[in-house]
């Protein structure tokens, strides 16, 4: 007598169906990933509050805020997993000026974070749009600039 297998081509067809179905559900109602914004600020992902998410980020980014005690030129500073410095600039820094604040942030950050690319963001303090970035890269000792404006 002759046996036949059942074929298992259909349901396996509508098994993938019914699986991408479902994980397009899943991962169209998932919630979003934290973006660490304060209530009161609304600045991109790299923000986090008390200057830092690291004791060494947060010393570092109060020693900038130190430096410029009357905020001519910086309203606030903080460090993510120290590697990224993000920085609120006052209107009117600009140009060079804007260029060379952003060189020595970068390289200032590649001293106090050895063996690490590392970062400067900052970000325009009457709208927090970004204006410019910094950018240290460890493997070549270069760093660069690029302003977003």
């Amino acid at each position: 007598m002759f046996h036949t297998r059942p074929s298992l081509g259909m349901p396996l067809v509508w098994l993938a169906v019914l699986l991408t179905g479902l994980l397009t559900l899943v991962a169209c109602g998932a919630e979003p990933l934290p973006d660490y914004q304060s209530a009161e600020r609304s600045y991109p992902s790299i923000y986090v509050p008390q200057n830092g998410n690291t004791p060494d980020g947060a010393e570092h980014a109060r020693g900038l805020l130190a430096k410029d005690p009357r905020r001519e030129a910086l309203t606030d500073a903080w460090v993510r997993d120290d590697q990224i410095l993000g920085v609120v600039l006052r209107p009117g820094v600009e140009g060079e000026t804007l260029r060379e604040i952003m060189l020595q942030l970068a390289l200032g950050m590649a001293s106090a974070f050895p063996n690490r690319d590392v970062e400067a963001i900052a970000y325009n303090e009457v709208d927090k749009r970004t204006v410019a970035r910094a950018v240290y890269r460890v493997d070549t000792g270069e760093t660069s600039y690029e302003s977003v404006r």
